[in-house]
């Protein structure tokens, strides 16, 4: 643009993009809490999209329909417990593949605790406060919540 030579490759401002292969090797190495994160991360956002609350409309042996409503449209503890779960599914998938965040002298298992303890806590809340009607997306959502807050346990009690 205007007078500017065309960067060389290689040298300044010409940035090699991310080592896809690379990360992917880091994303499946995954041991323990972390892929633990990982997997019930990506199960929660998977059900997210899932029914977590429905009724059918049946009379006289007919079947009228039904009307469903998923983790997204399932009111505000919801929306807050799949987006603590993502936040913490993208944590743990970034420091597995390397990436370095400024936490001050928080250590990274009090990150994971808050954001899988939050996802847990608030679709517990969630079932709690609407306990009718519910359907099999807000089980699993429980479920996989429980292992993130687990996952979060394990990674506290780690030594860093």
């Amino acid at each position: 643009m205007g007078n500017m030579p065309p960067s060389e490759p290689g040298g300044a401002g010409a940035g090699s993009g991310p080592d896809w292969g690379e990360m992917k090797g880091k994303l499946q190495a995954a041991r323990g809490a972390d892929r633990m994160i990982l997997i019930a991360g990506l199960v929660f956002f998977i059900d997210a999209f899932l029914p977590w609350y429905g009724v059918r409309f049946k009379a006289l042996g007919i079947n009228f329909g039904s009307l469903n409503a998923s983790g997204w449209h399932s009111g505000g503890w919801a929306v807050l417990a799949i987006i603590f779960a993502l936040l913490d599914m993208l944590f743990a998938a970034a420091r597995v593949v390397g990436a370095k965040f400024d936490l001050g002298q928080m250590r990274d298992g009090v990150v994971y605790i808050v954001l899988g303890g939050g996802a847990f806590l608030f679709t517990l809340l969630r079932l709690i406060t609407v306990s009718n009607f519910t359907k099999y997306g807000l089980y699993i959502a429980l479920v996989a919540g429980a292992f993130l807050a687990y996952g979060g346990w394990m990674k506290l009690q780690a030594k860093s």
